[in-house]
């Protein structure tokens, strides 16, 4: 025979392939010529890839693709009898196979190849097209949960690729060996033998199979309790194949990610698919897509309660519905409309989607769509899930109300103490007054510090904790939390140690304030629970992060009371917090704040014989700028002549404020006001160069009163000053405050506040 023409057939088929989808009639007649090029060679391999080819053009189609795929077989078997064209029959009954499968019909499905498989076997071949018939019957016994059947499918497959020598393959049933072993929920082994098959597939340069791949990789990490790995694979996956033009793996990756995001909550996400899909579908004109992205529509259209959207996508899908014959699209839209009718309150319609969703699903009965149908079967109890829900969040908004009036009702008057108590320790007073003021400024600390660490763990609850990222100097961080900490060390007579690993970058980026506050609360505890010995704290380099060691030989902590010691107002003993004092906040903060800060928290202890906290966070090198000194300068000229107006209900904050600003600047005018309602007053008579606002006063407070002064003075610097913590700095110049004030607060913190607003 002419060899030649069976190359024109091999390069007709590669014309097919490279055919873009808008031309898919131009490509189905290449592919017929090829077919015709090839027939009487009896090549296994190319006639499988032109008549599965075939198939894939006709699935683009959607709708009423299986009846077209169906027709065109049936024509094709005709035109190439078994007993001139074997292996042209062979392939084109294994399309007929593969359409049965796609649209549900596995049973039939499985018939059809079983069939194939005998014809095989009768015309000794047992090449190529039979490792992808093998292949297809792996898929449809594990569609039919047949696991021990699917098994031994795909290890036929094998011996056939191996045998051959033929990677394209091998890489299919590695491919399909996973997805196997997913069902089977070994989703460790599904991740391994998909990167081998994703290393045969880059050296074969098989684009759509490495996509697909990938794709799957993500899904399998995704199950294996790994989402950020999985999201990541997944997206690169997608720029892949949009980089290819691979719209149909495009869209259907776009439908995995989307399903993923949906899980994780993250609507931005799920809106930046959506517009990728929408692009892709100018290109890629597919009915099949087009329900995928009505489906978006809708999902996204409940996400933001937009009842307009929701109602017309709800009506599109509907409308779509019975033209789609592959029952994993019917499911995803029966349950995306199942979840409209159940917003809108129309539980008959929930009802009927959900019924249909599951007789499709159970005729199914794959293990995925078996745990949607348990996932589903407890509609009829949301209701009252989602009265716990609700009345969950009236307990933490209650929570977080009662939080913010503690902290408003306790840290003003500690505003107050505090405050004076400082004022008072540099007028001229006796030795023995400077001893009572010294007191009254521990025993305040004291309370602060309590005070302090329940709000702090109650941010962090509620989510609120947000880490700066600045420039700073780690020596001097150390440097200030030892100077603190050894003076408490000293008086136990215990030897305190701190070594840094000199190849540690000084100028480094992150939160200085929250840093030290974790090395203050694990060194404290360590001075505090040793009576002898010695307290050590080491600073390692280890793979590009920092690594502190806190070390002591303190009393220890009993194996069963270990894991304990990280839950809030929780001590190692029952005794601790009688004999030691403190919350039992410290260390569930300290592990609180280092999570935030990419590191986690490890403890080691024996009881007598001392402890070891452990933890590591990324070091992050500044670039080589002068480090900004936040340590206030006092210099206050730029006050002089100024007038400000501080509005405050305490009057003895008022007198606070007016003494810090005296301390500050002798010639400086303030004017008091003891709500927001008098302050608006005081802003209609005069101009001021600064106002101070509580932001809890009576009558009116601060933010309403800031809502009409910016109307009369948009520009002049309005400082916001409160007791909540909960409230941040961001927070509040979004309203329009031009700063933010935490009570208690320093003549320092003052000073610099109004310098930055010059």
């Amino acid at each position: 025979m002419d060899k030649t023409a069976f190359e024109q057939g091999v390069l007709k088929c590669e014309e097919a392939r490279c055919i873009k989808i808008e031309q898919r009639e131009r490509a189905l007649e290449l592919l017929q010529e090829a077919i015709a090029l090839v027939a009487p060679y009896n090549d296994s391999f190319h006639t499988y890839r032109c008549v599965n080819l075939c198939f894939s053009i006709f699935y683009s189609y959607g709708g009423n693709w299986h009846e077209k795929a169906t027709a065109f077989a049936q024509e094709m078997l005709v035109k190439y009898p078994e007993e001139s064209y074997p292996f042209v029959y062979m392939e084109f009954r294994q399309m007929l196979a593969q359409t049965q499968r796609y649209i549900g019909n596995k049973e039939v499905s499985v018939k059809m190849a079983e069939a194939c498989k005998e014809l095989f076997k009768k015309h000794k071949n047992n090449g190529y097209g039979y490792g992808q018939l093998m292949i297809g019957l792996c898929y449809n016994y594990t569609l039919l949960n047949d696991f021990e059947a699917a098994y031994k499918a795909i290890n036929e497959a094998e011996e056939v690729a191996l045998r051959e020598k033929n990677n394209e393959l091998l890489s299919k049933v590695l491919y399909y060996q996973s997805n196997l072993d997913s069902k089977l929920s070994d989703n460790q082994e599904a991740a391994l033998k998909l990167i081998r098959c994703l290393k045969l597939v880059k050296q074969e340069k098989n684009e759509m199979m490495f996509a697909a791949a990938l794709s799957d990789l993500s899904t399998a990490l995704k199950n294996a309790g790994k989402p950020l790995y999985a999201t990541y694979m997944g997206e690169k996956a997608l720029q892949f194949c949009i980089e290819q033009e691979a719209y149909s793996i495009t869209n259907m990756l776009i439908d995995r990610l989307f399903n993923h995001y949906l899980d994780n909550g993250q609507t931005a996400e799920l809106r930046r698919l959506h517009e990728l899909l929408e692009q892709s579908l100018k290109k890629w004109k597919s009915e099949h897509y087009e329900m995928l992205l009505t489906r978006q529509v809708l999902v996204l259209a409940l996400l933001e309660n937009n009842r307009q959207q929701a109602a017309t996508s709800a009506a599109e899908l509907e409308a779509l519905l019975p033209k789609f014959f592959i029952p994993y699209e019917k499911e995803k839209a029966l349950i995306a409309l199942s979840d409209y009718y159940f917003a809108i309150g129309n539980f008959r319609q929930t009802a009927i989607h959900l019924k249909t969703f599951v007789q499709i699903a159970e005729k199914n009965q794959t293990e995925e769509q078996a745990s949607r149908i348990r996932s589903h079967s407890i509609r009829q109890r949301i209701a009252a899930i989602q009265t716990e829900k609700q009345q969950a969040e009236n307990l933490a908004r209650a929570k977080q109300d009662f939080l913010a009036n503690m902290s408003h009702e306790i840290r003003s008057p500690m505003h107050a103490i505090m405050g004076m108590s400082h004022l008072l320790a540099h007028e001229q007073i006796t030795e023995k007054q400077m001893q009572k003021v010294q007191v009254i400024e521990r025993s305040a600390n004291h309370l602060l510090h309590i005070i302090n660490d329940i709000l702090d763990s109650s941010k962090i609850d509620a989510g609120k904790m947000e880490l700066e990222a600045i420039q700073f100097s780690l020596l001097e961080v150390i440097s200030d939390v030892v100077s603190i900490v050894k003076v408490k060390a000293d008086e136990k007579q215990l030897t305190f140690n701190a070594a840094v690993d000199h190849e540690i970058h000084d100028t480094i980026q992150g939160d200085p304030i929250r840093l030290k506050q974790v090395l203050l609360n694990l060194l404290a505890n360590a001075v505090k629970f040793t009576h002898k010995g010695e307290v050590v704290l080491q600073v390692e380099l280890q793979n590009q992060q920092l690594h502190f060691i806190i070390r002591d030989t303190g009393i220890g902590i009993t194996a069963e009371r270990l894991q304990k010691i990280f839950e809030g107002y929780t001590q190692a003993e029952s005794s601790t917090s009688r004999q030691y004092g403190g919350t039992g906040l410290g260390l569930k903060i300290s592990r609180q704040l280092i999570e935030l800060m990419g590191g986690q928290l490890l403890v080691h202890s024996e009881e007598g014989k001392g402890t070891v906290f452990q933890f590591s966070i990324p070091l992050i090198i500044a670039s080589a700028q002068t480090i900004v000194d936040t340590t206030p300068a006092m210099e206050a000229d730029f006050l002089a002549g100024k007038k400000i107006l501080a509005a405050d209900d305490n009057e003895s904050n008022l007198q606070l404020i007016e003494s810090m600003l005296q301390q500050l600047q002798p010639n400086v005018q303030m004017v008091k006001a003891v709500n927001g309602k008098e302050a608006l007053e005081k802003c209609n008579e005069e101009v001021f160069d600064y106002i101070l606002l509580d932001l809890d006063m009576p009558e009116m407070n601060g933010f309403e009163a800031l809502t009409e002064i910016r109307k009369l003075h948009p520009k002049v610097p309005v400082i916001g000053n409160t007791a909540n913590v909960m409230l941040s700095e961001e927070e509040a110049i979004a309203f329009g405050f031009s700063a933010l004030l935490l009570k208690p607060f320093s003549t320092g913190d003052l000073l610099n506040k109004m310098q930055s607003l010059v």
